[in-house]
């Protein structure tokens, strides 16, 4: 399988595996001729990749931040993971949030996303008026614990 890509920003760095076996590809920042930007506690900053993708046939990007950037520098992702439809041949951006109570500075280059393709299937949505039952039915967030 082959996941193509194209730079569209001159400062771009491919994507690349941090490790042979490792589930995704590491994306770079992309600052477009910057060295630096900085992120102040509770601040969102859309961060570019400076690349675009084109999925293989069947498959979705989905972006995650780098557990480092997580544990070590309170760095989230604003939506908690994106996803990156196989039509979708924009650049892949980052929307990168300080939940910490420092600033961070985030440099070129630097690995602060990764992407994990997946394959995906479509369905048909039909309305009904009632749904079978199960053992859980409407229990809700805890149900299953008690």
């Amino acid at each position: 399988m082959t996941l193509k890509v194209k730079k569209i920003s001159d400062t771009a760095t491919l994507p690349t595996f941090g490790d042979p076996d490792a589930a995704g590809i590491d994306l770079y920042v992309d600052l477009k001729g910057q060295k630096t930007a900085r992120l102040f506690p509770r601040q969102t900053l859309m961060i570019g990749s400076g690349i675009a993708c084109e999925f293989p046939d069947g498959y979705f990007g989905l972006v995650f931040p780098r557990s480092s950037a997580g544990v070590k520098r309170h760095l989230q992702l604003a939506n908690t993971a994106g996803v990156i439809d196989s039509s979708y041949r924009n650049e892949i951006l980052m929307a990168i949030t300080n939940t910490g109570d420092t600033d961070q500075i985030i440099h070129h280059g630097e690995r602060i996303a990764q992407m994990i393709l997946l394959p995906y299937i479509h369905y048909d949505v039909l309305e009904v008026d009632e749904l079978s039952e199960t053992v859980r039915g409407l229990g809700g967030f805890g149900s299953t614990g008690k």
